[in-house]
């Protein structure tokens, strides 16, 4: 079976939809030798190893949106029948599937927030969202998406039946202890990299309006002025305006490479997922992963993945997060009860069953049979 994988928007600095395409196609090919990855790639010049270690079909590199649906749909259809592919996956949720061909269609669509959350969208990827999404009920032959919540969003928004979604939850790599004790005594390195000299807590990636980064720095001015000498650490682009925030043990650090964040994630208090929307919350998985304890908003996805092995926090009360964030820091017990509890409840999730839940797919649709 051949199937190409469609990387648009990965060149560079992957984040999370990226990160899901990369870790898949490994587990893919480690686990499914009858299976050949091809990657469908728009970027000649990225530097990612990832394309290095893959077969790769180029593609045409289509600035904007509009083009990857119309002329995006011309060029898979062709790549499709030139190359002998048997599957066309696009993680992205474009679901460029407007041409016909005998090459069957799976598209993941990690969420329902354009939306849920249209304010935060260009009026021309609003509209160019809701007409490919709900589109795919056709055009695609499987819909795949990332949690139970995500895949009732786009039964309610997008229209799309029961039948035709099927939830195959991310992955992560849960470190050895060994790995986890060689990272937290790595601590003075992060201490002395990041200008932190306290007990901190983490935001992974914080780019979108919606992830509300706003509320912890709220938190974390509250808690400086009562004394305590707590710092948070932001790690990603973070979104417009607040780059510009000079608050007193706020650290704004960019990108960090793979290494240096286990470092982060192992060493931190705890890790805050204040977000108002999640399709699944990779950053609290991860987390949980490194035996660190996390404070999320229970909404969307973000209760399925963390159950009882976290704290929660509503997006909209900054005191409640000033709460919870005390709470982690003045009880060594629940900390480690938390540690303890979410380590066990990652190693329930694996790139490995991702990829047995997506082969699944791949091998239903080939028979013919709806997803």
């Amino acid at each position: 079976m051949k199937v190409g994988l469609f990387t648009y928007g990965m060149k560079d600095q992957l984040t999370g939809i990226g990160q899901y395409a990369m870790h898949l196609s490994y587990a893919l090919k480690a686990q499914y030798p009858d299976i050949q990855i091809i990657l469908l790639n728009p970027y000649p010049h990225s530097p990612l190893e990832w394309y290095r270690d893959f077969p790769v079909i180029p593609m045409p590199r289509l600035a904007l949106l509009p083009g990857v649906i119309i002329a995006g749909s011309v060029a898979l259809a062709t790549t499709a029948r030139r190359y002998h592919l048997d599957i066309i996956h696009d993680p992205c949720g474009i679901a460029p599937f407007a041409f016909p061909g005998r090459y069957r269609r799976v598209v993941t669509i990690h969420d329902a927030i354009p939306y849920i959350y249209p304010q935060y969208y260009p009026l021309l990827g609003k509209v160019v969202y809701r007409t490919t999404v709900p589109l795919a009920r056709w055009t695609a032959d499987a819909v795949l998406t990332v949690s139970e919540s995500a895949k009732a969003d786009l039964m309610r928004y997008a229209q799309i039946s029961h039948s035709h979604i099927v939830v195959t939850p991310l992955g992560t790599r849960v470190p050895t202890p060994n790995a986890l004790q060689i990272w937290r005594q790595d601590l003075p390195n992060i201490q002395k990299t990041f200008g932190v000299s306290g007990p901190y807590f983490l935001v992974v990636g914080a780019n979108h309006p919606r992830k509300n980064v706003t509320r912890v720095i709220e938190a974390l001015r509250l808690m400086r002025q009562s004394g305590e000498l707590v710092e948070l650490i932001v790690t990603g682009q973070p979104p417009q305006g607040t780059g510009r925030i000079a608050e007193p043990g706020l650290k704004f650090v960019g990108h960090v490479n793979d290494e240096t964040l286990h470092r982060l994630y192992a060493n931190a208090t705890g890790v805050l997922v204040p977000s108002y929307y999640e399709g699944f919350g990779l950053p609290a998985l991860e987390a949980m992963a490194h035996g660190t304890p996390v404070i999320a908003s229970p909404v969307s996805s973000l209760p399925e993945i963390i159950q009882d092995t976290g704290l929660y926090a509503s997006p909209s009360d900054t005191l409640a997060w000033v709460g919870a964030m005390r709470r982690l820091l003045s009880d060594t017990a629940l900390r480690q009860h938390l540690a303890g509890a979410g380590y066990h409840r990652a190693s329930q999730y694996s790139w490995a069953q991702t990829a047995k839940e997506t082969v699944w797919v791949y091998r239903r649709i080939m028979k013919g049979q709806a997803s």
